[in-house]
């Protein structure tokens, strides 16, 4: 089975049955199709939507509206490393493409606590990027091609370890290194700004 729902736009808003967070409590499974959510390794039923709870270890839908900006479209998942539990998680297990060789992501980790891992090897991530709402980041999972894994991303335990994640993407370019794709970016940002002869 394909990996789904990779920019968090299939979100269905749907209330806890019972939750002490009302109306904010969702059910994580609508929320977050096709995603798992754990905190220190236990499963959770239940995360909530544009409700961060500071100093807890939690997940969160961001809606955009109220306040609460996404880093693209109408939603993203923040991962809250707090000080309740030794990380905050989502993952989930699919078939990694056949062509496959970088593992794409868009985030903002200010603490840098997050850790990505894929078939339960924690990837080696560079920031590629810097885009106007988050930075982009890369990792080589090209030994991963064509088999299915389980895909995990980890804020670590500490107050204030909030990582905002969005526009997850599987691409079958090699990772450049930071210096060749700003180079890459210059010489675009060039020509585009090169007077047009007449």
């Amino acid at each position: 089975q394909a990996f789904q729902d990779l920019d968090f736009e299939s979100a269905r808003i749907t209330q806890f049955p019972g939750s002490p967070f009302a109306p904010f409590g969702i059910v994580a499974s609508d929320a977050l199709p096709g995603w798992t959510v754990q905190f220190g390794g236990e499963g959770e039923g239940q995360i909530t939507y544009n409700d961060p709870s500071p100093a807890n270890t939690w997940v969160y839908l961001e809606q955009k509206g109220g306040g609460f900006t996404p880093i693209d479209g109408n939603y993203d998942v923040v991962l809250q490393g707090g000080t309740t539990a030794s990380q905050a998680s989502i993952l989930q297990t699919g078939l990694v493409p056949d062509d496959a060789m970088t593992l794409l992501f868009q985030a903002n980790d200010p603490a840098g606590s997050l850790v990505v891992s894929l078939g339960g090897q924690q990837l080696d991530v560079e920031p590629i990027a810097t885009l106007p709402n988050a930075t982009l980041y890369g990792a080589d999972i090209s030994a991963f091609a064509g088999t299915v894994q389980t895909l995990e991303f980890d804020s670590l335990e500490g107050s204030g370890n909030d990582v905002q994640l969005d526009d997850i993407q599987f691409s079958n370019v090699p990772e450049p290194t930071g210096l060749m794709l700003m180079a890459g970016l210059a010489v675009i940002v060039m020509r585009r700004n090169r007077p047009k002869s007449l």
